[in-house]
């Protein structure tokens, strides 16, 4: 899966909110959004950051 941080980080705090947008971009079909988070879901840490964020950016489901 090539390189994979070693500990969870949020998207902005390390990667930038150009990276959230191109995979926005690439999970614009239904389908593919639903097979992509649930693999990343599947990922502890991942799983965790997602369901302690109390405050989720509904800006980047525009």
């Amino acid at each position: 899966m090539g390189n994979v941080p070693s500990s969870p980080s949020r998207p902005t705090d390390s990667r930038g909110p150009g990276q959230v947008r191109a995979v926005g971009e690439l999970t614009r079909d239904d389908h593919v959004a639903a097979t992509v988070t649930t693999g990343l879901l599947r990922r502890p840490d991942v799983a965790f950051l997602a369901m302690s964020d109390d405050c989720p950016d509904y800006r980047l489901m525009a």
